[in-house]
């Protein structure tokens, strides 16, 4: 598993710079994070059966702190930075 998780870390590295490069110009950068965190929201759910939590859906939910919704700031503002 330690092995998958690097090859896909290095994979999904690759393929986030080339498809950064790819976004079109002219596209208002925030409507591109949009569509690309809601495309990020469906595949966690579909893969979410895969790594079921050991507790409940809400129980896992209530477990995720401050620093989640903080890091989803910093991941907009980095994101939106790169792309203006």
């Amino acid at each position: 598993m330690y092995s998958l998780s690097i090859v896909l870390s290095i994979i999904s590295n690759v393929l986030y710079h080339i498809f950064q490069k790819l976004t079109p110009g002219d596209v208002n950068p925030l409507i591109a994070l949009l569509v690309t965190y809601v495309a990020a929201t469906v595949i966690c759910l579909v893969l979410l059966p895969l790594n079921a939590p050991r507790v409940g859906l809400v129980e896992s939910i209530k477990q995720i702190n401050w620093a989640s919704v903080a890091l989803g700031f910093a991941i907009v503002g980095l994101e939106a930075g790169y792309l203006l």
